[in-house]
């Protein structure tokens, strides 16, 4: 395993091995981490496929088909350490729930059940009609309406790949006919749709600094800052975990402690099941907090003193803000600021393509003669996928439904954060969670708000687009973006105009990167201007190799008197 190498020696070749706990244990981590990619794999293809999934198998020697009649009999003994086992145990876990009792993937005794047993391989032969999984698969209103199923590779149309010398022949042939007039105008261009993938963390970093997504993506510079390995230099005491580190303990407190109210409004749209998931709301508590530390491995306890229980009680501390706040006094189910919370969604993933008008950008190849035009870019889509930390489900005093994007922040959290005196902490900490008032109430929640409007904007384009995509009466009306700050346990979202000049502002700069990736980067962005604070977090600018910075300062090796 990456966390531990044992070996299992024999020193004796008339004896078995000796039996040796370590080897034991890591044979058991690895055996444990391989299923666990295989399911992520098995996650993964079924939740990623777009247009068709394919599933293939190797049927047993007891398996038999008719010609004639067209029945498919086979014998199920799917290997538990094989997807194949996880294919079976859904099919038969979706027609449980769709209540079919003559499913063929159920087993004796699973219909009526009111729990599903575990599963049990059987030597009773399966029935499989082929046509009848094509048109009428019983798998619930969620599965699949249908399943082609193939025997035989004579199922399929055969086709033989050209040779390379055929191929070869064959443009040979191609290049004979044609007849190329680089100077005819009226050459038809041919219409491009292109494609760019994006992060929306990196939106508004690379929106204050052009420079940087220009050297990133254009100069191909790793995002990190660049240090130089010195073993003479003692390394400094860990007093608290990376701040990223620190942000995904959060944010997973946030995920599996958050109460989910269920309390749905007769009048607003049903949500679907996914945000049915019960949760009994233990934030700020001793078991969510040690749960989290040990995922990440550091035990579910921690000797007091140590710095691991300073990180334990910092969290605990941070999560009873968040409990007293407005999130918290919402999820408990109080009516606040014109809204109830019906429901809450953790970790919402999603997939978002953005439109970015390019006004026909021609593309040109070269020629002897000069450039030569053959297509136009008429629309370039920018690719997004990720997670939103949390999405709310609102009722507003009408009755009328509503979504909100939570992005969780942990800006202050740790060393300059003071649990006893407030006011002489963070400046996030100026304002308690006891203010629920949900718009900024000082310049550094609005500062915070700000930084991060270009993310929060693209999470709520894309649950625009989400929702757009159902009928007109399921649709929910998509409020402007908030965060949730950790450092004060305080919801403190953008106002409608904020959100509507957000999004000119991210319309405008995926415009420029679509811009720089068509022109391949050709126009190099300036450095920033001299004293400019963008730049303190930037990778290009931190390390002992400072690659970037605002102008008028050296870059190349810095020493510690420089950094």
């Amino acid at each position: 395993t990456p966390q531990v190498v044992a070996g299992r020696i024999q020193p004796w070749h008339a004896h078995e091995r000796p039996v040796d706990g370590l080897w034991a244990f890591a044979s058991e981590m690895n055996t444990a981490q391989d299923k666990a990619e295989l399911r992520r794999k098995f996650y993964v293809a079924l939740t990623r496929v777009k247009d068709r999934l394919i599933i293939t198998g190797r049927p047993s020697s007891t398996s038999t088909f008719d010609a004639e009649s067209g029945a498919l009999s086979l014998v199920v003994k799917p290997d538990p350490r094989t997807m194949g086992r996880m294919w079976v145990e859904g099919l038969r876990r979706a027609s449980w729930r769709a209540g079919d009792e003559h499913s063929p993937w159920l087993l004796s005794g699973d219909y009526g059940a009111s729990s599903l047993p575990p599963y049990a391989s059987s030597k009773v032969p399966v029935a499989l009609n082929p046509a009848l999984l094509l048109t009428n698969n019983p798998l619930g209103e969620d599965g699949v309406s249908g399943m082609r199923l193939y025997h035989h590779p004579d199922c399929f149309h055969q086709t033989t790949p050209p040779s390379p010398q055929q191929r070869l022949r064959m443009l040979e042939a191609h290049l004979d006919q044609s007849t190329l007039n680089e100077s005819d105008n009226d050459v038809i261009l041919q219409p491009l749709q292109e494609t760019i993938k994006g992060a929306a963390h990196h939106l508004d970093a690379t929106e204050a600094c052009p420079r940087r997504y220009w050297l990133e993506h254009m100069k191909g510079w790793a995002s990190e800052p660049f240090n130089i390995p010195n073993g003479l230099t003692k390394p400094k005491q860990k007093r608290w975990p990376l701040p990223t580190e620190f942000g995904l303990m959060m944010h997973r407190i946030v995920e599996i402690g958050l109460r989910n109210p269920l309390q749905f409004s007769k009048d607003t749209p049903k949500l679907p099941r996914d945000w049915h998931h019960e949760n009994d709301g233990t934030l700020a508590s001793e078991t969510t907090v040690g749960r989290v530390m040990a995922e990440f491995g550091y035990g579910e306890t921690q000797r007091k003193g140590s710095t691991e229980y300073r990180w334990r009680e910092r969290m605990l501390h941070l999560s009873s803000l968040i409990d007293t706040g407005l999130l918290g006094r919402w999820v408990a189910g109080e009516p606040l600021h014109g809204f109830i919370v019906e429901a809450v969604r953790t970790e919402l993933p999603f997939i978002h393509s953005y439109p970015v008008s390019v006004d026909s950008f021609k593309r040109s190849r070269f020629s002897p003669n000069g450039p030569v035009e053959q297509a136009t870019v008429e629309r370039v889509d920018m690719n997004f996928n990720g997670r939103a930390d949390l999405v709310l489900a609102l009722a507003d005093e009408n009755g009328q439904g509503c979504l909100q994007v939570v992005d969780l922040k942990t800006k202050g959290c740790m060393a300059p954060f003071n649990p006893d005196l407030p006011e002489k902490g963070h400046a996030l900490q100026e304002v308690g969670p006891e203010t629920t008032n949900p718009f900024p109430e000082t310049d550094s929640e609005a500062e915070i708000l700000y930084e991060h409007r270009l993310q929060l904007t693209l999470y709520s384009v894309a649950l625009e687009a989400i929702e757009q995509l159902k009928p007109k009466e399921e649709q929910r009306r998509v409020l402007p973006p908030a965060l949730l700050l950790g450092a004060n346990g305080r919801i403190v979202q953008m106002t409608e105009e904020e959100f509507l000049a957000a999004k000119a502002d991210l319309e405008q700069h995926l415009h420029w990167r679509t811009m720089m990736h068509l022109t391949n980067g050709s126009e190099e962005p300036e450095r920033l201007e001299s004293g400019s604070t963008v730049c303190q977090g930037c990778p290009y600018y931190k390390g002992d190799v400072r690659r970037c910075g605002p102008k008028g300062e050296q870059l190349g090796f810095i020493d510690d008197a420089e950094a």
